[in-house]
């Protein structure tokens, strides 16, 4: 695929086919994701592969969690726009036309809750690649470098014919999110990516593994996420959405 054609054909995907991505893809994938530029060659990323058994265990107690109510606790900042913005506006117009094609009425919160529920379960993507940041780095500092290998990421995909999206619900709960991929405690959930000359370390069993990359990769996590379901609720609504919406219909979900 051509570089422009591909600048305009990637999407954010949140409906995924059930098949695994075999390992071999993921590497190669990533191998090309971490050519992107970083600063002075600083490449602070790491990726975390989880899919299987430990992806569908991550799942299902990120939604046990959501259901009992329990407010998302994110290591990254967690974006928000003034409500009187053109952000605010851009984001809300996204809002109706997905609420929209997904037939979710605006007072539906059965719907709403299941759509919520979507994102902290990947959007049922068979593969997860969490990005993760050293620690010991400021919270802003990797910001444009993990950026710039997440779209590249996004961008070589295409070439595998592989959908992607980039999102945080799925890693709204570090803890669980850490026992599943094996995640040491220094490394703070960013986002996803990796890059050539890289190495893979087994983790966990067959179905979790991580990759570094010596020469160029970045850590941001690509799973599947949306977060747009507010509308006109109060602009730090990420937590209140999950304490109004949810209760009743995900405990429904999850029997």
């Amino acid at each position: 695929m051509d570089l422009l054609d591909a600048i305009t054909a990637r999407k954010s995907i949140r409906a995924f086919r059930p098949e695994p991505v075999p390992q071999s893809v993921l590497q190669a994938l990533l191998q090309l994701a971490i050519r992107a530029p970083s600063s002075m060659n600083t490449q602070p990323w790491e990726f975390f592969v989880v899919s299987g058994e430990p992806l569908a265990r991550l799942k299902t107690q990120s939604l046990a969690r959501l259901a009992a109510g329990e407010a998302p606790r994110p290591e990254h900042s967690v974006t928000g726009w003034p409500r009187q913005s053109v952000f605010r506006e851009r984001q809300v117009a996204l809002a109706r036309q997905i609420f929209e094609l997904m037939e979710i009425r605006r007072g539906d919160n059965e719907k709403r809750s299941e759509w919520l529920a979507r994102g902290f379960r990947f959007f049922d993507a068979p593969t997860a690649i969490i990005v993760c940041t050293d620690g010991q780095l400021t919270p802003a500092g990797p910001l444009i470098d993990i950026g710039a290998v997440v779209q590249t990421l996004c961008l070589a995909a295409l070439a595998f014919d592989l959908g992607t999206c980039i999102e945080d619900q799925g890693v709204a709960y570090p803890e669980i999110v850490r026992a599943a991929a094996g995640i040491p405690a220094e490394k703070l959930h960013a986002h996803a990516m990796r890059h050539a000359g890289a190495r893979a370390r087994r983790k966990a069993g067959a179905d979790v593994w991580s990759l570094q990359a010596t020469l160029g990769h970045k850590s941001i996590a690509i799973t599947q996420h949306y977060t747009e379901n507010v509308l006109d609720e109060p602009e730090d609504a990420y937590a209140d959405t999950v304490a109004a919406v949810l209760p009743k219909q995900l405990k429904l979900l999850l029997r």
